[in-house]
């Protein structure tokens, strides 16, 4: 009795099997991306998420995987902000906002990209009101 089946099911097997040959190496990803600022003392201080102008931010992004050492950029709605070109895993940009509104900012390493929105909704003491731009 002959198998009718058999080039069906070697075809099949061969499809499962022959893209993991051809996908690409592992390459470099964008861990945890996080806009914190610091409440209390530094010795004691927590971590929150930005939300007032005036006060100083830390927008950050760990760089993971097989080629996390490659270069990363960090934009500030859509205008770079901050590189990394010297091997460093630790993308990280100072910022302070001064108007409220709603920040993007987005960190790239080859072709990974991750996105965060910063809502800045507070106005810091004797700062003016505005929007973000």
């Amino acid at each position: 009795m002959i198998n009718r089946l058999a080039p069906l099911t070697a075809i099949a097997a061969g499809a499962l099997f022959f893209p993991a040959l051809l996908a690409p190496p592992a390459s470099a990803a964008i861990g945890d991306f996080t806009a914190e600022t610091q409440v209390g003392a530094p010795e004691i201080g927590n971590l929150v998420p930005c939300t007032t102008t005036g006060k100083d931010c830390l927008v950050g992004a760990w760089l993971v995987g097989e080629d996390q050492h490659t270069p990363a950029s960090l934009t500030l709605n859509g205008r770079l902000v901050a590189r990394t070109d010297n091997g460093s895993i630790w993308l990280t940009y100072n910022w302070t906002p001064t108007t409220t509104g709603t920040y993007t900012f987005t960190a790239t390493q080859g072709a990974s990209t991750k996105t965060i929105t910063v809502d800045i909704t507070k106005v810091g003491p004797g700062l003016p009101t505005g929007s973000a731009s």
